[in-house]
C-alpha cells in the first residue's frame, strides 16, 4: 500500500511550491507569469459570462416564441470552448507546466502574444461576417502554434515517476491546433460552423482541455494518495491518440465516408476517458488512518475538498461518456430527438467535467503555485454544489426533451443562473480564502 506522510509533504515533494531550494530561474518565472496568468483567467471569464448570457437569453427568447439573440447564439459554444476554457486553462499552463518540469518559461513576449490573440479571435467572432470569422480561426490557429512552441522546450522528453501524465499535454496542444484548422476549414472550404461535426464537437471538448486536464490529474496523483496505473494511462493515450487521427482524417473524406468514422472516434475517445478514469482511480476514498492521523487541518480541509471535487468531475465526465454514444446511436435511427441528446453531452463535459476540473484544481494548486503558500480556510465545496445542480437541472431537461417529455422546458433557463450563482460563490471563494 502507498503510504505518504501528509498532504503537505506532497506539495514540497511534488510541486516543491513552498520550498527555499527551487531553483532561481523556476522561482523567477512564477513571479515573472503572474499578470499574465491572471489576465488570461480573468478574459476567460469574462467570456463564459458573455456566452451564458448570450445562451440563456436565447433560451428565454426561444421559449417565448422570439427569436431575438438567435443571431448570436452561434458564439454561445465558441467563446465557452475556444474562449473561457482555452484561455484560462493556457493561461494556467504557462505556470503549472513550467513548475512540474522545474523548468522557466522563455518569451514572455510570446506567451502575451498567444494571449491577446486568443481574445482578439473570441472578439472577431461576434461578426457573422465569413471575411472576420476566417480571420478570427487564423489568429486563433496562430495563438495556437505560438503556445506549442514556448511549452514544447518545457516539457521536452518524459521522464521521472509521472512521466506517464506528460503525453497527455503534448496531445493537448496538438488537439488545440487541430481544432483550429478544423474550424477554419468549416467556415472557409464549407462555409457552415463545424459544430454540426460530431468528430469536431468532440475534438474541442475531449482534445485541448481534457487532454490538459488528464494530464494534470495525474501529475497530481499523490494529492489523492492513491497509487497510478500506468498501464491503464499508457492505454488511455495510446486511444486519444488514434482518436485524433481519425478526427484529422474526417476533414478530407466526404460527408457519405465521415458518418462511419464517427461511431470510431466517438468509441476510442470513450475508451480513453474510461482508461484514464480507472487509471488515476478517481473514485478512490480511502487513506490509511495512519496518513489521516498525520494531516493538520490544513491538509485534510485541501484534501477533501480536492478529492470530491475531482469525484464529481470524473461523475460529470461519465455522464457525457453517455450520451456520446446514444447520440450517434440515435443519429444512425435518424431520431429527431438526437440533437437534445447532443446537447446533453456538451453541457456534460462542456459545462460540467471541464469547469468543474478547473475548480478542483485553482483552489488547492494554482492558488499554491502563484501565492507560493497553501490557503485553507474558506475553502468550501458548497459552489461546486450549487453549479453542479444548476447543470444537472440544465442536462436533465434535455433528457426529458428526448423522452418527449416537454414539461421542463420552460425552466431551462433558469438553470443558467443557479449554475452562474454557484460559480459567481466560487470566485468569491478564491478571493476569501485565508
Amino acid at each position: 500500500m502507498f503510504i505518504v506522510p501528509g498532504f503537505s509533504c506532497h506539495i514540497n515533494t511534488i510541486m516543491k511550491i513552498e520550498s527555499e531550494k527551487s531553483k532561481a530561474g523556476s522561482r523567477g518565472s512564477i513571479i515573472k507569469y503572474h499578470f499574465l496568468t491572471f489576465a488570461a483567467a480573468a478574459s476567460g471569464i469574462f467570456l463564459a459570462l458573455l456566452a451564458a448570457f448570450i445562451g440563456s437569453k436565447y433560451s428565454f427568447d426561444y421559449f417565448a416564441g422570439q427569436n431575438s439573440s438567435s443571431g448570436l447564439f452561434y458564439v454561445h459554444p465558441v467563446m465557452e470552448v475556444f474562449g473561457f476554457l482555452t484561455l484560462f486553462i493556457l493561461g494556467v499552463s504557462y505556470v503549472v507546466l513550467p513548475r512540474f518540469k522545474n523548468a522557466e518559461l522563455g518569451h514572455k513576449g510570446a506567451a502575451a502574444l498567444s494571449i491577446i490573440l486568443l481574445f482578439s479571435a473570441n472578439s472577431l467572432w461576434l461578426y457573422r461576417t465569413p471575411t472576420l470569422q476566417a480571420s478570427g480561426d487564423i489568429l486563433f490557429i496562430l495563438a495556437s502554434v505560438t503556445s506549442l512552441a514556448l511549452l514544447a522546450p518545457v516539457l521536452g522528453k518524459p521522464k521521472g515517476p509521472l512521466a506517464v501524465a506528460e503525453p497527455f499535454f503534448w496531445l493537448s496542444l496538438i488537439s488545440l491546433i487541430l481544432a483550429g484548422l478544423m474550424k477554419l476549414y468549416f467556415n472557409v472550404f464549407l462555409h457552415r460552423a463545424g459544430w454540426s461535426s460530431f468528430p469536431f464537437l468532440e475534438i474541442t471538448l475531449f482534445g485541448f482541455p481534457a487532454m490538459m486536464v488528464f494530464g494534470v490529474e495525474t501529475r497530481t496523483i499523490h494529492f489523492r494518495f492513491v497509487k497510478l496505473n500506468k498501464r491503464s494511462l499508457m492505454l488511455s493515450y495510446l486511444a486519444a491518440s488514434v482518436s485524433i487521427v481519425l478526427t484529422a482524417l474526417s476533414m478530407f473524406l466526404p460527408q457519405d465516408d465521415n458518418f462511419h468514422l464517427i461511431p470510431a472516434v466517438t468509441i476510442l475517445w470513450s475508451l480513453s476517458a474510461l482508461l484514464f478514469l480507472y487509471g488515476i482511480r478517481i473514485f478512490h476514498y480511502y487513506v490509511q488512518p495512519e496518513v489521516m492521523n498525520r494531516m493538520n487541518e490544513r491538509d485534510r480541509s485541501r484534501y477533501f475538498y480536492f478529492r470530491d471535487a475531482s469525484s464529481v468531475a470524473g461523475a460529470w465526465l461519465i455522464a457525457g461518456l453517455l450520451f456520446a454514444p446514444l447520440f450517434v446511436s440515435m443519429v444512425s435511427l435518424h431520431s429527431a430527438d438526437a440533437p437534445w441528446i447532443r446537447d446533453a453531452f456538451i453541457h456534460a463535459l462542456g459545462v460540467g467535467f471541464l469547469p468543474v476540473s478547473i475548480m478542483s484544481f485553482t483552489p488547492t494548486l494554482l492558488v499554491s503555485v502563484l501565492a507560493r503558500r497553501a490557503p485553507y480556510r474558506g475553502l468550501s465545496s458548497i459552489p461546486i454544489l450549487i453549479y453542479t445542480l444548476g447543470n444537472a437541472w440544465r442536462i436533465s431537461v434535455d433528457v426529458f426533451n428526448a423522452a418527449g417529455l416537454n414539461g421542463l422546458s420552460a425552466s431551462a433557463p433558469y438553470s443558467v443562473i443557479l449554475s452562474a450563482t454557484g460559480f459567481a460563490m466560487f470566485i468569491v471563494m478564491l478571493f476569501r480564502m485565508r
